[in-house]
């Protein structure tokens, strides 16, 4: 009788599922640097969010032992990622208002479509004093131009006092 290994959950981040709640899905195509490619399944609960499918082949290729924590990130979103895509860049000029920054583009395989700026982009967050819960706005013109301006729409970082 064979016995079958039982699936390990991953639990998410309970603030990050509740900030994304309906952008998230149940599939995820998780990516890495190297261009590995794994499925893993959400359950969309916001009260005890897991990957309830794909965590144990996860944690298997990458060798981790007991908790570990990894850092989700969304690549960028799909009309500006189509746009990088057509025009074929390997690396983009930033824009922004103090400097231009340059950065690489990782691209990912076939399924995903996902692209992803690597090198130079925590730089120009850090130039531009750019932080995780900011909004943005890449500016490409309509012919594919590697240079692209980027505009911030500031968010306030600081918490009101209650009266």
């Amino acid at each position: 009788m064979a016995v079958i290994p039982e699936e390990i959950n991953g639990h998410v981040d309970r603030a990050f599922a509740i900030e994304f709640e309906n952008e998230l899905e149940e599939e995820w195509t998780l990516s890495d640097s190297q261009g590995n490619i794994h499925i893993v399944y959400y359950n969309k609960d916001i009260l005890c969010p897991q990957i309830v499918y794909g965590w144990s082949r996860l944690s298997d290729f990458y060798g981790f032992k007991g908790d570990h924590n990894i850092l989700f990130r969304y690549d960028l979103p799909y009309p500006f990622s189509e746009y990088i895509r057509r025009g074929k860049f390997k690396k983009v000029n930033l824009h922004g208002w103090l400097q231009v920054v340059e950065c690489t583009i990782f691209k990912s395989r076939f399924p995903s479509r996902s692209v992803t700026l690597c090198s130079g982009w925590k730089q120009f967050c850090r130039h531009h004093s750019i932080r995780e819960d900011d909004k943005i706005i890449f500016e490409c013109n309509k012919k594919p131009s590697s240079d692209i301006r980027v505009l911030l729409l500031k968010t306030c970082h600081y918490k009101r006092l209650s009266a």
